[in-house]
């Protein structure tokens, strides 16, 4: 295409456009101009209602003013035919009666107008000084009619010129303030004309100047058009002119693009290579731990685990991710899985409030016969948008001081919490791995845990054998202490825990503050009896009497001493 045709091609549709603005604007100036017309006419009706409406006001005083000097003269003169005609009782009577009535309507109506000429200078004043001297004289009246009527009307014409001045001046006040009216309405409804008709001047003068400028404005738009127009084509050239500029702009970016990228693809490769070396390193540290790393998800199902599972527990890896993790806890030596139970209520809370929690948990071996203690630490970790607890299991360390340990002496006072029994059973026995073999140690942990269980369950909280017996079988046997705990009677409680550890003998004393118990007849079970029964529990004093070298109760029972001698080393 040449550039004559491309010009043609570019100019054809500008002029169309120009037509139609043209037409455009030429519309637009006859609607401003009706528009104009009809907003004249509309505020010239509306100035004629606003000066009719605001000089009613003066109207209506006018015209009260007028009718109560009518009433006002209407007073006065009843009250010469009332004197002059007194000797008739049934006339004098009426006409007292119309008096009093005029008088008070009189009163009211002056008071009305003071109201309604409130905006008028000066009136109100009046009115006011007018209402009280027509009061004067309208009690002055009355005073003379009843001493007339005493005296049978003698006199009437002199009662009646002593009066007369009164009521000559409160008529040509009353007549005062009547014109006083006439005058200050009819100078406000001349001043209100005159403002609404000076305010329609300048509106029309105002509408006429928008009009003109309107005019203007639209001859100006149309000869300029054209040269609008030109001004347009000029800067449409160095638009073009300016994005051929950008594009050749843009080719040299993306050239600079392009090698930036295939630089960060290099930085890229280099940063993946150095990642992988960090895996290998991270598995090494991870797959050679002595700890137990391994992960599980939101149900407690093992996902992961390094190779210290198998180190420790004798558990092939590969297996572990079937599992449950509480799967791997293990039961108590007597069965009863109080520890599992409490190791499984310490998670549930972990679960709930969602922070890192530590506990100390046995765990069953791949050797049927064995197993271990071990410290666990658990915590949510988010991966991906996945909520996954990271757990590290890590075996017991031996205590570097052990060997110099000779004598501990300590006192407690725990609060009615299982989880705490659990804690304060492993707290008591930790220095005892000094004098006697780790399984005996064990023994005496579980023994002191069920009888600080006891001492909370059966003395503090008052849970009967079939409460609890119950409960285990409905599987609420938590939800039963915390209910008790919670009550009022109960709130206080406390387990007092006093216990020494010598190179001869361990010392345990433990007091509930509870009602006791028949001890006597528990001492005389024998733990066998209770295992051929099926007893899902009770088992704990009876086991203690085969773990101590000692029991002693109190009278009431709620306070026992086990007493553990130790062989000499």
């Amino acid at each position: 295409m040449s550039v004559y045709s491309q010009d043609i091609f570019f100019q054809e549709p500008d002029m169309q456009n120009r037509t139609q603005l043209s037409t455009k604007i030429l519309i637009s100036g006859m609607l401003t101009l009706i528009i104009l017309l009809l907003t004249s006419g509309f505020l010239g009706l509306y100035s004629i209602r606003k000066a009719m409406k605001d000089s009613q006001y003066f109207t209506e005083a006018e015209l009260s003013a007028l009718r109560i000097q009518g009433i006002f003269q209407n007073q006065f003169h009843l009250w010469e035919n009332m004197i002059l005609k007194g000797n008739d009782p049934e006339q004098f009577q009426n006409n007292y009666h119309k008096y009093s009535k005029l008088a008070d309507r009189v009163q009211d109506s002056l008071f009305n107008l003071k109201l309604a000429c409130m905006e008028i200078n000066g009136i109100p004043d009046k009115i006011e000084n007018l209402r009280i001297f027509h009061n004067s004289i309208s009690r002055e009246h009355h005073t003379y009619i009843a001493k007339l009527n005493e005296e049978y009307f003698k006199d009437k014409s002199r009662i009646v010129n002593l009066s007369q001045k009164k009521v000559k001046n409160a008529i040509r006040e009353m007549d005062d303030i009547v014109n006083k009216i006439k005058t200050e309405s009819n100078n406000e409804i001349q001043n209100i004309n005159e403002y609404y008709f000076n305010l329609i001047l300048f509106t029309l003068i105002l509408l006429s100047a928008i009009g003109g400028i309107c005019a203007v404005y639209v001859t100006k738009k149309i000869l300029g058009m054209h040269t609008e127009l030109e001004k347009k084509v000029k800067a449409r050239t160095r638009e073009l002119e300016e994005l051929n500029d950008k594009l050749t702009a843009e080719i040299e970016e993306r050239k600079k693009t392009e090698e930036l990228l295939l630089k960060s693809k290099k930085e890229i490769e280099e940063a993946n290579i150095s990642i992988s070396i960090s895996e290998k390193k991270y598995r090494m540290l991870v797959d050679e731990s002595n700890d137990i790393i391994f992960s599980l998800n939101e149900d407690l199902n093992i996902i992961s685990s390094n190779r210290a599972l198998n180190k420790h527990l004798k558990i092939n890896p590969q297996n572990f991710s079937s599992m449950h993790f509480l799967d791997l806890i293990n039961e108590d030596h007597n069965g009863r899985g109080v520890a599992k139970r409490l190791v499984k209520e310490k998670i549930e809370s972990f679960l709930i409030n969602r922070k890192p929690v530590e506990f100390i948990a046995s765990f069953n071996s791949g050797l049927i016969a064995e197993s271990k203690e071990m410290s666990v630490k658990l915590e949510f970790l988010n991966i991906e948008g996945k909520n996954e607890i990271h757990g590290i299991a890590s075996p017991q360390l031996e205590d570097s001081m052990l060997k110099y340990f000779v004598f501990e002496r300590q006192m407690f006072a725990i609060e009615n919490y299982l989880l705490i029994a659990e804690e304060a059973s492993q707290r008591m026995v930790r220095n005892l791995h000094r004098f006697i073999t780790h399984d005996e140690v064990t023994m005496i942990r579980i023994a002191l845990r069920e009888i600080l269980i006891n001492a909370i369950e059966h003395g503090n909280l008052d849970i009967s054998y079939a409460e609890k017996t119950q409960s285990l079988i409905e599987d609420n046997y938590f939800q039963l202490v915390a209910n008790r705990r919670s009550e009022k009677k109960n709130s206080r409680k406390l387990v007092h825990i006093e216990y020494q550890i010598s190179s001869r003998r361990a010392e345990f004393k433990i007091t509930d503050q509870g009602n006791g118990f028949n001890h006597e007849k528990i001492l005389s079970t024998n733990l066998n009896d209770l295992n051929t029964s099926g007893e899902q529990h009770g088992r704990g004093i009876a086991m203690t009497k085969e773990i101590f070298s000692s029991i002693k109760y109190n009278k009431k029972g709620n306070s026992v001493l086990l007493i553990k001698e130790f062989s000499a080393n």
